[in-house]
């Protein structure tokens, strides 16, 4: 089973790219995290041995989204998968989790998450297709006024990344693909690359560009160079 996807894996992404699609493969473990992005044919065999992989969603192709398991052999096409579907309930849950039922907590938390996307949507806006900014109102208390949750989407050649302070996650038509969140820290030098794999950005620039903007709680587990 595990060869016969896994050869329907590269036969497709192969295909994609002989149609000049930018696609990109994503690997994601058992929790839905994202393992690893590939780009390349070479990319996809090193994606495809990570022992942690368990299933691969392309992105950007023909079709749009393409969910492969690794163990059961589903193949679907724009179809959810994956346990988080909705990103603003999602990036609100991440916030609540963090903030409890203090409200000052709560406040602070927003605050500092709306300077974390600023900072971040000002790096990216030259370097990819489209940074959109978007604020929503949480549903707290009726007698406590909140700030707006502000969050960014960054889109760059059909990939789609979602960004608040507690959270970042890769839109699929799949589900929602995480890269961290309150229950997995990432180093900034991981992110970093990540982002370079995702939108061609220069890791060490990147790099330097999360740790400047940390101080405001973005949730990285180290500031590594």
């Amino acid at each position: 089973m595990v060869g016969s996807i896994r050869k329907s894996v590269e036969t497709s992404f192969e295909k994609e790219l002989t149609h000049g699609k930018r696609v990109r493969a994503l690997g994601l473990d058992r929790q839905e995290f994202l393992v690893g992005v590939a780009s390349n044919k070479e990319g996809l065999v090193k994606l495809l041995n990570n022992r942690n992989v368990v299933r691969v969603i392309l992105v950007n192709t023909i079709k749009g989204s393409i969910f492969f398991d690794l163990f059961t052999g589903i193949v679907k096409v724009n179809e959810y998968m994956l346990e988080e579907r909705n990103i603003i309930e999602y990036e609100t849950k991440q916030l609540l989790l963090v903030a409890g039922a203090s409200a000052r907590k709560m406040i602070n938390e927003i605050k500092d998450n709306n300077e974390v996307v600023l900072k971040m949507a000002d790096y990216f806006k030259d370097k990819v297709d489209l940074v959109s900014l978007d604020k929503v109102l949480i549903k707290y208390s009726s007698i406590i006024s909140l700030p707006l949750f502000a969050n960014i989407n960054i889109k760059n050649d059909g990939l789609d990344l979602a960004i608040t302070k507690h959270q970042m996650s890769v839109l699929t038509g799949c589900g929602i693909v995480k890269i961290h969140n309150l229950d997995r820290t990432i180093t900034s030098l991981e992110l970093a690359r990540i982002f370079s794999k995702l939108f061609g950005v220069d890791v060490n620039e990147c790099n330097n560009m999360i740790i400047s903007v940390n101080g405001k709680g973005l949730m990285t587990s180290g500031d590594s160079k």
